[in-house]
């Protein structure tokens, strides 16, 4: 990761803001650099291309997420999960924001190669620890119900901001937290 200096942290916070709410095409420099109170050349100083500030981001991301999960045996399985759902709807519910990496997923065929593969790594990490949670249980193929789990969450998230209902993410947690 980067030296996260003030100005960085300001102009990644922005960054991920637009993202969050709009996916790729949504990362506006001019509006950054009005947020921020920075130039464009200034942000430039530190990102230097739109690739490299989403690969950042999604860095970023990809690291608090899987810090705030936390050691996969830490806790019981269903103690993780609910954690997990958790999170996701604190992001839906409380930042009214999508999942930086589902909306970065949804867009995966458009993104430069960069920020893909930092994609896939976010996704390859939950997926690891959500089989370890699972391996904690009697589930027959923990990589499987893995799978399904944040695709489930993910799908849920969708599904609950295009409907403006949040309880389309709640019922399809229900069934998570069941599992």
């Amino acid at each position: 990761m980067m030296d996260m200096t003030p100005e960085t942290t300001s102009i990644l916070d922005a960054a991920e803001a637009q993202i969050r709410d709009g996916g790729y095409g949504a990362i506006n420099i001019a509006q950054i650099a009005e947020i921020t109170g920075l130039t464009a050349d200034q942000i430039q100083t530190h990102f230097r291309d739109i690739e490299y500030l989403a690969t950042r981001v999604s860095e970023r991301y990809r690291l608090r997420f899987i810090g705030a999960l936390g050691a996969a045996e830490a806790e019981p399985a269903a103690d993780q999960l609910a954690k997990l759902v958790a999170m996701v709807r604190f992001a839906l519910v409380e930042e009214d924001k999508m999942c930086l990496c589902g909306m970065f997923g949804a867009q995966i065929a458009v993104l430069p190669p960069m920020v893909a593969e930092e994609i896939r790594h976010f996704f390859h990490q939950v997926l690891d620890w959500v089989t370890d949670v699972f391996r904690q249980t009697d589930v027959e193929d923990p990589r499987k119900r893995a799978r399904e789990t944040v695709a489930t969450l993910e799908g849920a998230m969708i599904m609950a901001r295009t409907l403006a209902e949040v309880q389309a993410f709640d019922d399809a947690a229900e069934a998570v937290l069941r599992s």
